[in-house]
C-alpha cells in the first residue's frame, strides 16, 4: 500500500511475536528494522532484548544489549528479567551490579 512502517510499529510487532514465541517472525522483522534504522531507538532496542529473551535466545539478547548505544532502565529490566526467566539467576545479579 506504499506505507512504511515506523518503530511504533515494530516495538508492537516485536511485542506480539514475543508473547506468541514465534522467533522465526521476529528475526525477520529485526533485519528490517535493522535495515531502516530503527534498531538503535532505545524503545525498539529494548524491545528487540525481550523478545529475544522470551523466546528463549538468552545470548543473542545478551549480544543486542551491550550492542545498544544508549540503554535506558526499561533496557535494563528487560535484559535482567530476561536472565531469570532464563533460569540465569547469576547473570541476572551481575546485570543489576552493573547498573548500579
Amino acid at each position: 500500500m506504499g506505507m512504511k512502517p515506523n518503530h511504533t510499529i515494530f516495538v508492537v510487532v516485536f511485542k506480539a511475536s514475543s508473547y506468541l514465541e514465534y522467533y522465526g517472525l521476529g528475526i525477520q522483522l529485526h533485519g528490517l528494522s535493522v535495515s531502516m534504522g530503527f534498531v538503535y531507538d532505545v524503545v525498539t532496542g529494548s524491545v528487540l532484548v525481550d523478545m529475544h529473551t522470551k523466546c528463549k535466545i538468552l545470548e543473542d539478547s545478551c549480544h543486542l544489549f551491550h550492542e545498544m548505544p544508549v540503554r535506558n532502565w526499561i533496557s535494563w529490566s528487560a535484559i535482567t528479567a530476561g536472565c531469570v526467566q532464563n533460569d540465569q539467576l547469576l547473570d541476572s545479579l551481575e546485570l543489576f551490579k552493573e547498573m548500579q
